[in-house]
């Protein structure tokens, strides 16, 4: 019986050293997830903000369990969060190609048929004075939207862009509708 404190201090002195045996390579692999999220642009994580949200708390949850010195669940955490991070910047440059090529593509077809359609406008359109009244504000508010796709794009955030230049085509083949216009192939 004499021996149990010291059988036990022996054993709470081994657990702390394998506590500390973990600490280095928990903090090792949270820095290391830390690190290679910081190297994805913040702003771009919203073209795959479920996934980037998945990394994002994987790491807030590695760091806080390395603060609580749950340094296995820390390590559990990071592990495979590097990995994790280069799948989200394909993803994102994924998204961003397919939402770049949509704007590319209303860049060049909308312009043209928004002048045409703000044209037949002018001269009425061949609509009732209260309803081209109605159909030009419309306008003014599409050829807006389109103002502010166009900003989108220039400051480089091609999902606003792509989103609102989708809304000014849709906007645009109702009002040629209204009008009986013909709608370009590349709008339909």
């Amino acid at each position: 019986m004499r021996h149990l404190p010291r059988v036990s201090a022996l054993l709470v002195i081994a657990a702390l050293a394998a506590c500390n045996s973990q600490k280095e390579p928990a903090e090792a692999a949270v820095k290391a997830a830390r690190d290679a999220l910081n190297t994805v642009d913040t702003a771009d994580m919203r073209y795959a903000a479920a996934d980037a949200k998945s990394v994002r708390d994987s790491v807030d949850n590695a760091e806080a369990a390395l603060e609580r010195a749950a340094y296995p669940l820390a390590i559990q955490e990071a592990t495979g969060v590097p990995e994790r991070v280069t799948k989200l910047k394909a993803s994102i440059a994924s998204r961003k190609a397919e939402l770049t090529e949509l704007w590319t593509k209303a860049s060049t077809a909308v312009p043209p048929f928004l002048t045409a359609v703000n044209n037949r406008l002018k001269g009425g359109g061949g609509l009732s004075r209260a309803d081209a009244e109605m159909a030009r504000t419309e306008m003014e508010n599409v050829s807006n939207a389109w103002t502010e796709a166009e900003v989108a794009a220039q400051s480089g955030d091609v999902g606003t862009a792509a989103a609102k230049s989708a809304d000014v085509k849709n906007a645009l083949v109702a009002m040629a509708a209204k009008l009986r216009m013909k709608v370009p192939a590349d709008l339909q």
